[in-house]
């Protein structure tokens, strides 16, 4: 098969172009994902101004929730407290799957740890949880204005 510079030019443009589209369809769904996230905010503040927890209308049903959420640990000192606990608690299998843990991960184990039978006032290396506040929405129409 023989190759032309043309040819070769030719996708060179047109992968240029199609870069350029992603990077601009990018910032477009950055800023629409800003939008959203604003009208969600906007959203979860009346409802807690109505004292409301629970909204339901032709439209959809809203419930307002919150969970407890907690940071990766940061500094040396306080990864050290955390593997130190998973290992003393869990053994050093349970430590090496944690080892590269994630903020979803993290949280669950927290969950997890909290919601046991006997669960610690405190894990050692995390700090204190926030509370983190968020909105389940079942859509009961599709087109909405």
């Amino acid at each position: 098969m023989s190759v032309t510079i043309e040819e070769i030019k030719e996708k060179v443009k047109a992968l240029l172009h199609s870069e350029k589209e992603y990077e601009l369809a990018k910032e477009i769904s950055n800023k629409k994902k800003e939008i959203v996230d604003a009208h969600y905010d906007s959203l979860i503040e009346l409802l807690e101004s109505a004292g409301l927890k629970k909204f339901s209308s032709e439209i959809a049903d809203i419930g307002l929730h919150t969970r407890l959420r907690v940071t990766v640990p940061k500094s040396l000192e306080d990864k050290f407290q955390f593997f130190g606990y998973v290992r003393g608690k869990y053994g050093d299998d349970v430590l090496l799957g944690m080892t590269t843990i994630n903020h979803n991960t993290l949280n669950s184990f927290y969950n997890n740890e909290m919601s046991s039978e006997n669960p610690p006032s405190a894990i050692p290396g995390l700090g204190v949880p926030n509370e983190e506040k968020y909105l389940r929405i079942s859509r009961k129409e599709i087109e909405h204005g």
